[in-house]
């Protein structure tokens, strides 16, 4: 009996591991993506609360070996599709040291390809986290390409008149974005693409978008706008097509009366 439970477990196939390495670099870089890339590549990275059920598990790969790591950790970080965000938002933000990109190393800022810079939370009083200072690290952003601004809210407008922080008035805010869009642009010099975009409420002639765009195209970067911008722009753009049709069907209706009234009073001669 204990020679044939010997002999079962002889004949067994043992287990063999996966010849990952051996795969086309192509598909492994695939496989990276699927495993890494969080919300199928439409996330953002930023520190949040949950990050040890929605990044943490994803990344364990880098410590299967030097090899994986090497391979994997410039696709996680250096996704133009996933970009990573300069400063921290949510409830949590006053109690936060620091940013993400200074918890890095600066082998993983290294390889940051996309950072998002989201503007509006805490405008009347600025989280101390908040800075574009050395201890950041964005000198070390060498694969920085593109900087992604969204604007939440701009106090400039009337409606946050009297709401702008004691000692502070409507530009404060304007004026403070616009340095750290300076600093952020003199410091990572690799960045070639700015993306500004903003929620709906944001009006067209916003100063902040103005100031803001002003910067973008006096540091000669390219400038493009997000996808909720250019629905406001296509937005106004109908608003005001209507207005011009609706003046043109006013002026043609004036010009035709004129030519009424022209009329009878030739036939009345």
């Amino acid at each position: 009996m204990d020679s044939s439970v010997a002999s079962l477990s002889s004949d067994a196939p043992t287990k063999q591991p996966f010849p990952f390495f051996e795969l086309p670099s192509e598909l492994r870089i695939k496989i990276y993506q699927h495993v890494l890339f969080i919300e199928h590549g439409k996330g953002v990275v930023d520190l949040d609360y949950f990050n040890d059920r929605r990044i943490a598990p994803r990344l364990t790969c880098f410590r299967a070996c030097r090899r994986m790591h090497e391979e994997a950790y410039p696709i996680f970080y250096g996704s133009s599709q996933q970009p990573f965000r300069l400063f921290p938002v949510g409830g949590h933000v006053y109690r936060t040291k620091k940013p993400l990109l200074e918890l890095l190393t600066p082998t993983y800022r290294g390889a940051i390809n996309t950072i998002e810079l989201r503007l509006g939370p805490g405008w009347e009083r600025v989280p101390k986290c908040w800075h574009t200072g050395p201890s950041l690290g964005l000198a070390d952003c060498i694969s920085l390409r593109n900087l992604n601004i969204f604007v939440q809210i701009d106090p400039t407008d009337t409606t946050f008149k009297g709401h702008h922080g004691k000692g502070n008035d409507e530009n404060t805010y304007k004026n403070l974005c616009v340095r750290w869009l300076q600093d952020i642009l003199e410091q990572a010099p690799s960045i070639r693409k700015v993306q500004i975009d903003a929620w709906e409420g944001v009006e067209v002639e916003s100063p902040m978008l103005n100031a803001l765009a002003s910067t973008v195209l006096l540091a000669e970067k390219r400038l493009t706008w997000g996808p909720e911008r250019l629905k406001k722009l296509d937005k106004e753009k109908l608003r005001q097509a209507r207005l011009d049709s609706m003046c043109g069907m006013e002026q043609l209706e004036d010009l035709m009366t004129s030519m009424v009234i022209g009329d009878q009073r030739t036939y009345a001669f």
